[in-house]
Parts: C-alpha cells; sequence; structure tokens
C-alpha cells in the first residue's frame, strides 16, 4: 500500500476476513502479491473494493470515490450493485450509486506516485482542491467565473507556488498572498 498526502486510513481488526483497510479520505496504490492466498477488501465512501491479485489505485474525496484498475480485476460494490474493473478501467460511485465502468488513463491517474499532478481540461476550482492537498496553507478561487476556467498540465507536487504563478498567467487571475500560506485567487 502506498499513500497519497493527507490521507487517513485504518486497519480492519477482523481476521477471519483477512486483511482489511479503510481508506476514510485521501488516496492510495494498492499491490496485491501475484500468489496471494487471501484476497483484500478496501472499504471507501459508500463503497466495498475487493482483490486477490491486482494493482489498484482508489481516490476518496467528500462524497466521491474513484477506483483504477491498474493490473488484474477487481470488484467494486456499492449498494447491491457489483461492477468488475479491469485493467485500464476506471469506476467512480457516490451516495447516489456506481457509475458505469469507462477507460481509465492510467498514466494519469497513477502520476501522484511520481510526483506530478495532471490536469486535462479540470475546472480551476477542481485543479484548486487537488493543489491544496500538496501544500501548507490554502488557495482559494474568489470568483465563480473565474473558478469555471479550464486548466491542463503536468506539474511537479513539490512545485506548488510554481503552479500557482502558471495559473495566474494563463486565466489571467490575480493572486493575493496573505500570512499562513493562504492566496487569494480572484
Amino acid at each position: 500500500m502506498r499513500l497519497n498526502t493527507q490521507t487517513a486510513i485504518a486497519v480492519t481488526a477482523d481476521p477471519s476476513a483477512g486483511p482489511g483497510i479503510r481508506l476514510i479520505s485521501g488516496q492510495a496504490s494498492f499491490t496485491m502479491p501475484k500468489h496471494s492466498s487471501q484476497a483484500l477488501t478496501v472499504l471507501a465512501g459508500h463503497g466495498r473494493i475487493v482483490a486477490d491479485r491486482a494493482r489498484f489505485d482508489v481516490l476518496c474525496l467528500a462524497e466521491k470515490t474513484s477506483v483504477t484498475c491498474v493490473a488484474g480485476d477487481v470488484e467494486v460494490t456499492v449498494g447491491e450493485r457489483l461492477a468488475t474493473v479491469s485493467q485500464g478501467q476506471q469506476v467512480v460511485y457516490d451516495g447516489d450509486g456506481l457509475r458505469v465502468a469507462a477507460t481509465a488513463d492510467l498514466q494519469e491517474a497513477t502520476s501522484w506516485q511520481d510526483g506530478y499532478i495532471v490536469f486535462r481540461g479540470t475546472a480551476l476550482s477542481d485543479a484548486v482542491a487537488e493543489i491544496n492537498r500538496y501544500r501548507p496553507g490554502r488557495v482559494m478561487v474568489l470568483n465563480a467565473t473565474l473558478g469555471q476556467k479550464t486548466i491542463s498540465g503536468r506539474f511537479r507536487t513539490e512545485r506548488m507556488d510554481e503552479i500557482l504563478g502558471w495559473i495566474e498567467r494563463a486565466t489571467g487571475a490575480n493572486a493575493r498572498t496573505l500570512p499562513g500560506g493562504v492566496i487569494l485567487l480572484s
């Protein structure tokens, strides 16, 4: 298991059910050994993910969870619905239920493990939420119209302040820096 920044987990304590993890919030990558004798169960958001020989990534933020299968197959259960997610696929679920599995960009889904974040036509407000996971303080978008502008790019997570400068130039935003690492974009 590999954890991304601002991730909280709990290990389940039922030895009869095999290894289990509750992903409370954040993002984690799981790799099961090829010759594993037990399945791994991951509880995240409103769902349950089970894998015995797979590599997969789970992102659980707010009420939305996405499961990306990098290798093998995983089973995702939300309520009464079950989906098998195969290599190169991603499924998303929330309180409204389980969506249909779709093709995933594996490089984008796992880029955090190499120290990058990727935005592709991402609303600035969503990009800022992701940026806030990687830097101290907080960036806030003060204008709804600005928050809807989209950005694209691949950025090093260790250089968040450089990304903010790029966002200013690309979107025409004005940044105001306050104490405590707070940055206001308008």
